[in-house]
């Protein structure tokens, strides 16, 4: 898993690279279905990023109809 966050980071784009570490970090079984508790400050640091850039990116994916 850390090989692929590695490469994650390299390859793509901050969008990209914040929806595949969505992905690769919801719960198994949860409550809701694909439902992650972060705030965008908590995802920002997991990241890298700052909590405006992270925001731009959820607004992206949200835009996309991918969250």
């Amino acid at each position: 898993m850390a090989f692929s966050i590695v490469d994650d980071i390299r390859l793509l784009n901050l969008t990209a690279f914040t929806a595949s570490l969505l992905l690769k970090n919801l719960p198994e079984e949860s409550e809701v279905s694909g439902v992650l508790h972060w705030n965008q400050s908590e995802l920002a640091v997991a990241v890298g990023a700052s909590r405006v850039s992270v925001g731009k990116a959820l607004k992206k994916l949200e835009q996309e109809g991918l969250i």
